[in-house]
């Protein structure tokens, strides 16, 4: 069994809490947060009372005997909280975003490997029912070479106090979900992207809470429309996908029942397979395997953070492109600046 420290006891800290609580591989030795009511509400879920509770995760890396750390602290501090981690000598597992700027990126990097350290990224929605079944239609080639690619999402997302200030919030949150699954999905990268935020002065968020982005592949494109303040229908977390090939088109969309439906539409007629959400928990079920396989020296994750690294050079570009206006290229990291805060 594995000692792991998790720090950050809001709401995907209790959802790692309850997943670790029945795993036989793993024991949470501590819990970090710098909120007496977070600890508080992790202390009343199983097994509770084999953890120690701390304020600050340098001080609980320092005391407590641990093999890895999950970082599920607010995005702001996953850099400082991952560099901790992995100066300490522990591996660690970061919900997504990995980081907020590229620099940071490539010295966290550097640190693991340096040390021997499994580093991965949180991306769950990969695991997702929904994002397989489209992935077997796809690998199964029913639609044949593909034109498009749409993904909408649209929430009226709540403003955490901690997140005013997030920089281009639907991004980092949500579409960088989208970026990753499409890498997954299409096995190919795209060469250069187009983006635009918006910030309409009635949003609570001081940077762009809504993104259009265009990825332009050699032969194909794909566009993502996300938004954190939407009034209207509210799309699933999955996102309603449209994906238009030579035989056809790809369909994810939400049933009125709460669960989903991935369609093949053709014009003989369609076939719909209907998908459930999924059990709660078993995406962070699987990545905590992948992730205690490779520190005993198994495989990488295949959300390792060299391949977490192509969809952050996605990301930066998008960011590079609201803020020139234009197509920019997708090239490393080095290129590239972290995000400048739109508002005030």
């Amino acid at each position: 069994m594995k000692r792991i420290i998790v720090a950050g006891a809001g709401e995907r800290g209790r959802v790692w809490l309850g997943v670790l609580a029945d795993d036989p591989r793993w024991e949470v030795a501590a819990v970090v947060d710098p909120d007496p009511r977070a600890l508080e509400l992790a202390n009343t879920l199983p097994r509770s009372g084999c953890w120690r509770t701390f304020k600050e995760l340098k001080t609980a890396v320092q005391e407590v005997p641990a093999d890895a750390v999950l970082v599920a602290t607010p995005m702001l501090k996953h850099y400082g909280h991952v560099k901790e981690s992995l100066e300490a000598g522990r591996h660690v597992l970061v919900e997504k975003p990995f980081v907020t700027e590229p620099d940071q990126a490539e010295e966290l990097v550097e640190l693991a490997e340096e040390k021997g350290l499994v580093l991965a990224v949180a991306q769950q929605f990969r695991y997702f029912p929904a994002y397989q079944t489209l992935n077997r239609f796809l690998s199964e080639g029913r639609i044949g070479r593909l034109v498009t690619v749409m993904v909408s999402f649209h929430r009226d997302r709540p403003v955490r106090a901690y997140g005013v200030d997030e920089p281009y919030p639907v991004l980092f949150i949500q579409a960088i979900h989208y970026l990753d699954t499409l890498r997954h999905l299409l096995e190919t990268e795209p060469k250069a992207v187009h983006a635009i935020g918006l910030r309409p002065p009635w949003s609570p968020y001081r940077n762009p809470p809504v993104m259009e982005i265009t990825l332009l592949y050699e032969d194909m494109a794909a566009h993502i429309s996300a938004s954190h303040i939407a009034k209207g229908r509210q799309t699933p977390y999955e996102g309603v996908w449209r994906i238009a090939g030579e035989k056809g088109d790809l369909w994810l969309e939400p049933e009125p029942s709460g669960s989903l439906r991935v369609v093949v539409s053709q014009k003989a007629g369609e076939e719909a397979v209907f998908v459930p959400r999924g059990v709660k928990g078993e995406p962070e079920r699987r990545l905590l395997q992948e992730f205690a396989r490779a520190i005993e020296g198994g495989p990488p994750p295949s959300t390792d953070v060299r391949d977490n690294l192509r969809t952050l050079e996605i990301l930066f570009a998008a960011i590079e492109s609201c803020r020139r206006g234009q197509v920019v290229e997708i090239q490393g990291l080095a290129t590239r600046k972290g995000p400048e805060k739109e508002g005030g």
